[in-house]
């Protein structure tokens, strides 16, 4: 299966949302029960150290839930702080999914560049 190409938009600083589906060939939404879903932002697709990484079970500041009450839903949910001084302006993502009985082989569900808007912020003035 070939991973869906999506570009998206975040804003340095704010909260971060985004919802996929995975559905089957027939359209049917896969089962996700036994299944966990990894969320990277990165500078270079090639690189190997991720500026977010968002598992199910996380440290609390990021939240992927793998199954809520619609079959093949994945909600990512990144909280502001971890989006703070993103160092770069143009990156790369990618959504994994794993499951238990395969842990060591996981299925690339979506990738795509990632756009940052800097959020212009005023310097404090010194007095």
């Amino acid at each position: 299966m070939a991973a869906a190409q999506h570009n998206i938009i975040i804003e340095e600083g704010n909260a971060f949302y985004i919802d996929y589906t995975w559905l089957t060939a027939d359209g049917s939404p896969r089962d996700l029960t036994e299944a966990a879903a990894i969320f990277y932002f990165k500078e270079n697709r090639e690189d190997e150290e991720c500026f977010v990484k968002a598992e199910k079970d996380g440290n609390g500041a990021v939240t992927i839930i793998d199954h809520v009450e619609d079959p093949g839903m994945i909600k990512i949910g990144i909280h502001a702080e971890l989006l703070e001084e993103i160092p770069f302006d143009y990156g790369y993502y990618q959504l994994d999914i794993v499951f238990e009985e395969a842990f060591d082989n996981p299925i690339r569900l979506a990738q795509g560049r990632v756009t940052v808007e800097k959020n212009g912020a005023c310097a404090d003035e010194e007095e």
